[in-house]
């Protein structure tokens, strides 16, 4: 059985797609421990996203957390906020702020 957390968070894909590299096939103890001891941007996120997964692996289909292992991490593009910058001249030029859409799949090894 596959468990699924998905969620939205405000940080570019190019740089969640090198932390979730990081935890892709890993137990989900040492995911945890990846991502709670990791430096980069994003991965307090995803640590979260981890915890939750876990806690609805055990409280809603009653599986055992020590057997769990990250199948599957999916990061795609998400939505784009539009904000407009001040040049000189009158003129003004256009800034994205990019939002990462994220899915993380847990299955129990056997």
């Amino acid at each position: 059985m596959r468990v699924k957390t998905s969620g939205t968070i405000k940080i570019s894909p190019q740089k969640l797609g090198i932390i979730a590299d990081v935890i892709r096939r890993l137990p989900l103890e040492n995911a945890l421990n990846q991502m709670y001891f990791c430096k980069r941007a994003g991965s307090n996120e995803i640590w979260k996203m981890l915890n939750t997964a876990t806690a609805i692996s055990e409280n809603n289909y009653n599986l055992d957390t020590g057997k769990l292992v990250v199948d599957e991490v999916l990061v795609g593009k998400g939505k784009f906020l539009k904000r407009l910058k001040c040049r000189a001249r009158g003129r003004s030029n256009r800034i994205n702020k990019p939002y990462s859409k994220i899915t993380i799949y847990l299955k129990e090894k056997k």
